[in-house]
């Protein structure tokens, strides 16, 4: 920016009666520096995305304090995860998950959720199979409604077999929820920690 102002020249410079900007501290140092009778106006994208991030802090912190009914004003940020497991007695592959199977990984998510939910967020699961439905039941699911971020989990992601899978789910996420933020967990007793991570 300071660039811009010498390339424009001390009378052009001082001649400037309304700077339009994003929030970055140079643009302001260097307006005031170059233009310091300009008026600054800030732009309606970075004002809102601020705004938006200051109400998302007060909302998930109401939402944290509240219980039960409390609760029926303030909607927590969508999270949509989705995870991906065999029938219930069919072991998890053994590499990325050890010693897990598919009841312990639904014990886990459970818990997750719960903890998500604890911290303001508003959950919906997706569970699919190994590849044949999966994509499909993935963007029904991102079709009902916006989400502010998607979590797909380490039993589509670790596994080296489900490559194209996911592949394939990030491609619908990308069509479906361009404005979601992604995320990925290792096991599902750091989705939580996944999450804010972006949020």
């Amino acid at each position: 920016m300071a660039l811009f102002y010498q390339g424009l020249g001390d009378k052009k410079s001082r001649g400037i009666r309304l700077a339009v900007m994003d929030m970055w501290k140079a643009f302001r140092n260097a307006t005031a520096e170059h233009a310091p009778q300009a008026a600054i106006l800030f732009d309606k994208f970075h004002v809102m995305r601020h705004l938006g991030e200051a109400l998302d802090k007060v909302r998930k912190a109401e939402y944290a304090r509240l219980a039960g009914k409390d609760r029926r004003f303030i909607k927590g940020p969508e999270i949509h995860v989705a995870v991906q497991l065999r029938e219930p007695a069919t072991p998890i592959n053994p590499l990325p998950l050890q010693g897990m199977d598919a009841a312990k990984v639904l014990a886990g998510l459970k818990a997750a959720e719960d903890s998500l939910t604890h911290l303001g967020y508003d959950v919906q699961m997706c569970l699919t199979d190994f590849g044949e439905t999966a994509d499909a039941v993935v963007r029904d699911q991102l079709k009902q409604k916006q989400f502010d971020c998607i979590l797909i989990g380490a039993g589509i992601r670790a596994i080296a077999g489900n490559f194209i899978l996911f592949e394939k789910l990030i491609n619908v996420v990308h069509a479906h929820a361009p404005q979601a933020r992604l995320c990925f967990n290792t096991k599902p007793a750091d989705t939580a920690e996944a999450v804010q991570r972006w949020l």
